[in-house]
């Protein structure tokens, strides 16, 4: 079996970025201010998970998301905006 590696270049991220947001309606030029801001960075957004953990107790994750009765969590869309994004990128630094 061969590996692969994939080493994104700036338009690949772009594209990926693109698609990521475009249900948040992150316009185009807010997408490349981004990825040029925090070039090396993941981009993840986790504030509905945090809301979550913190709700239920680390303690309590595994009963609640393996076999639960409940069903998977359902998680609020959360309103996306380039500041929010800055912000997230910033903190992750």
């Amino acid at each position: 079996m061969e590996k692969f590696y994939w080493a994104p270049t700036r338009e690949d991220r772009i594209g990926v970025c693109k698609g990521i947001f475009r249900i948040d309606k992150i316009k185009d030029e807010d997408i490349v201010t981004l990825v040029d801001q925090f070039p090396g960075q993941s981009i993840v957004y986790d504030d509905e998970v945090r809301k979550f953990v913190e709700g239920l107790g680390v303690e309590k994750i595994s009963k609640r998301l393996v076999n639960s009765r409940e069903g998977p969590p359902v998680f609020e869309q959360p309103e996306m905006t380039l500041e929010k994004l800055m912000e997230y990128g910033k903190s992750a630094q």
